[in-house]
């Protein structure tokens, strides 16, 4: 009975991914659309690119071995839309770029970069009847050693992403006194700034 229960306790814990149907090695994205639904990268107006990275995993009892790759799969936005009941669009591919489309597995896991053009993604965003909000992209993996991961007949080899665009504002992070009478104000934005710049600022006296 100790023994049964103890090899009860130790495959319990092994995380084998059998709720996604693996046994065997199989590869997914960790922010699958099928789990995760549509990622989202937020971006500013007035940033020039921004680098979103995309992790893949491999799941099952044994770990696998294999060189993975992640190519654009427009085709996957159609069928999620019917399943999902939504009505994405793809973003045009001119408006990122794929930054590394093959990987190795390493422990496990692998890794991509998408990078979006984020000037070309506003301009795209003011044409008419665009709502950026609907615009995807959608990678999908590929790999000639290891199964990709599937449940419910549903791929978990899909992953998509939209473009959060918003307007870059600056706050005003905190302010000091002097003793001399002079007051230090130091603003941020919600991004690394590359940029210099001057600004106002008014006070309202109460």
């Amino acid at each position: 009975i100790v023994s049964s229960l103890a090899l009860a306790l130790l495959f319990g814990c092994v995380p084998d991914h059998r709720d996604f149907n693996m046994p065997d090695a199989a590869v997914y994205f960790t922010d699958n659309a099928e789990n995760k639904g549509v990622q989202e990268a937020v971006m500013y107006d007035v940033q020039s690119e921004v680098e979103v990275p995309v992790y893949v995993y491999c799941g099952g009892l044994v770990e696998g071995s294999a060189t993975v790759t992640a190519e654009v799969a427009e085709e996957y936005i159609d069928y999620y839309n019917e399943a999902k009941y939504t009505e994405l669009h793809a973003l045009p591919q001119d408006c990122y770029t794929l930054v590394n489309t093959s990987a190795e597995l390493s422990d496990r896991s692998a890794a991509f970069s998408l990078k979006f053009d984020v000037a070309k993604i506003v301009e795209y965003s003011k044409q008419e009847g665009v709502d950026i909000a609907d615009c995807v992209v959608s990678l999908g993996l590929v790999s000639e050693d290891i199964q990709i991961a599937s449940v419910k007949d549903n791929s978990l080899g899909y992953y998509l992403i939209r473009p959060d665009l918003r307007e870059a504002t600056a706050r005003v992070s905190a302010t000091e006194m002097t003793p001399d009478g002079k007051m230090t104000v130091s603003v941020s934005l919600p991004f690394d700034n590359v940029f210099d710049f001057t600004y106002d600022i008014e006070f309202g006296m109460t």
